[in-house]
């Protein structure tokens, strides 16, 4: 979605900054896949990993999640218990700082639309970074909770005011109308209804206005897009706009500032899922992890206690060649066999085990990761990557 470090500059209390994703669009490509069924070199001396925590090396398989009830379920209120338990997810610790004093409030990976079959009716809860991207996943894979989540204060308080748009516009137009100038004031008396408190409403009205004109024309791209790719999404499905209208209007939507590699947000999360018996069916971790290596403070145990089921999947992406983007899905439950196996200690590492989804080359940025560690070649000596910290 967003922003690289350069890492000889990051020390370790500025890791914090990691729901990040690289700062350059990708090409077109082709066509999508079905969702698999099954699941899935040393670094530079100036590079080496952290230690690993206490905590996620010891992390025992978590308990699956019970099956969610039906998806339309989610047409219905979340029920009061539940809604306290989600509203009580805890946010992480702000960073230090943010890269390069930049807020990126919207993404600039262009082809999610290659995920639009593989994640297609998961249903479950999904969990991601970032704001309009995980709108577009939502409206396919149609989950009975979504929780957003980003280290940036920012983005959490834009996709508060997304869920403001949402709850008063009945439509795919009408929803992009309030992101015009002349909707301005519309935006803000309503977020200044929701949220008397001075200092609440000011946040929330610096996100949108300091996003507005970006989010704009994000989303008039996006549509346009999407029409040319005959690839329905929210923006111009009005039944796939309904659903996410319906999740804000029934609160079941939490936007949380909240660290992948902190102990807090996370780790909530994976209560709720089990407190609601829900399981985490989507992961969008964009490509976050390439700011880290695996056994950075909590990130392997966050993780790990996440409840997948055997139909859940995370979705990664990986930059190449400064501009474009490979997309990148695996099973949950294989996901977490990896980072058990301790074969790999980075997204660089893992990606270099990553197969392209189509053997004609149509769909070269398309790839999943379908075997197991167990089954798995070794890595590769050169990774097709750049390791955290540069080295390669």
């Amino acid at each position: 979605m967003r922003r690289m470090f350069r890492a000889r500059f990051v020390a370790p209390a500025a890791v914090a900054a990691t729901l990040a994703c690289a700062n350059t669009p990708p090409r077109a490509a082709g066509q999508t896949t079905p969702r698999p069924h099954t699941s899935a070199a040393p670094p530079a001396a100036s590079a080496l990993p952290p230690t690993q925590a206490p905590e996620a090396m010891a992390a025992p398989p978590p308990e699956p999640a019970a099956s969610e009830t039906p998806a339309e379920d989610a047409a219905s209120p979340l029920a009061p218990a539940l809604q306290q338990k989600l509203r009580a997810i805890r946010p992480d610790p702000p960073p230090p700082a943010i890269t390069r004093e930049r807020h990126y409030l919207v993404s600039n990976e262009n082809q999610h639309h290659l995920w639009h079959e593989v994640v297609s009716d998961l249903g479950g809860i999904q969990v991601g970074v970032g704001t309009e991207q995980n709108y577009l996943l939502a409206g396919w894979a149609r989950p009975q909770v979504l929780i957003l989540v980003d280290y940036d204060e920012w983005v959490a308080e834009l996709n508060r005011v997304y869920g403001v748009a949402f709850e008063h516009a009945d439509t795919p137009d009408e929803f992009l109308e309030l992101w015009e100038l002349r909707s301005d004031s519309k935006i803000v008396g309503w977020i200044r209804e929701r949220w008397p408190d001075q200092q609440q409403h000011w946040k929330k009205v610096r996100a949108y206005r300091g996003a507005q004109a970006e989010v704009r024309l994000r989303l008039q791209r996006l549509r346009e897009r999407h029409s040319r790719r005959e690839v329905a999404c929210f923006l111009t499905d009005p039944s796939q706009y309904q659903y996410l209208a319906q999740l804000w209007r029934n609160g079941r939507v939490r936007s949380v500032r909240g660290d992948l590699v902190q102990h807090s947000t996370l780790q909530d999360i994976a209560a709720f899922a089990r407190a609601a018996a829900m399981p985490i069916r989507l992961l969008y971790l964009s490509n976050a992890e390439d700011y880290f290596w695996y056994n950075h403070l909590n990130f392997k145990a966050n993780m790990l206690a996440l409840p997948f089921d055997d139909r859940s999947l995370v979705l990664h992406t990986k930059p190449y060649q400064r501009d474009f983007y490979r997309y990148v899905f695996q099973s949950g439950l294989g996901y977490q066999d990896w980072l058990r196996s301790g074969r790999v200690r980075s997204w660089c590492e893992l990606f270099s085990q990553a197969t392209a989804t189509s053997p004609d080359g149509k769909a070269e940025d398309l790839r999943t990761v379908s075997l197991s560690p167990d089954d798995a070649p070794s890595l590769p000596r050169r990774l097709p990557c750049s390791q955290p910290g540069g080295g390669q």
